[in-house]
């Protein structure tokens, strides 16, 4: 409808980012680490369809890619902020030796299970910043 009134395309991917995109990336990292792959699918497939009809552009992050800056990000607001509400799940790492500077900081990291390798946030974030 947009389009038809004249509405350039850079206005129209903004109205696409500020709408779709941000509905569908709200609050992403609880929610799609337990999505089935069929979801992710049908997501990226929606992804897929707005790019070829010119509402997000060709060199736009992808899904997995949109989902894993949001863990990140929340991630570092979780461990750089000591009163963030969050901070109660991370609990402390007492270390006799001095070991090189971790992305986690002094937080001991959680025991993986294969039911929550993917689903929880928390096990999720400190293994990928572990490395």
């Amino acid at each position: 409808m947009l389009r038809v009134h004249g509405i350039p395309d850079e206005s129209l991917q903004e109205v696409f980012r500020a709408t779709l995109l941000a509905k569908i990336t709200y609050a992403s990292s609880a929610w799609h680490g337990m999505c089935l792959a069929e979801d992710h699918a049908k997501l990226e497939s929606l992804l897929k369809r707005c790019r070829r009809l010119g509402y997000y552009g060709r060199d736009e992050p992808t899904l997995s890619e949109l989902f894993n800056e949001a863990d990140v990000r929340l991630f570092n607001r979780v461990i750089n902020n000591p009163e963030y509400v969050l901070q109660q799940f991370l609990t402390e790492r007492h270390q006799t030796y001095n070991l090189r500077r971790r992305p986690h900081g002094n937080k001991t990291l959680m025991e993986k299970t294969p039911s929550l390798n993917e689903q929880d946030f928390f096990i999720r974030a400190m293994y990928k910043h572990s490395y």
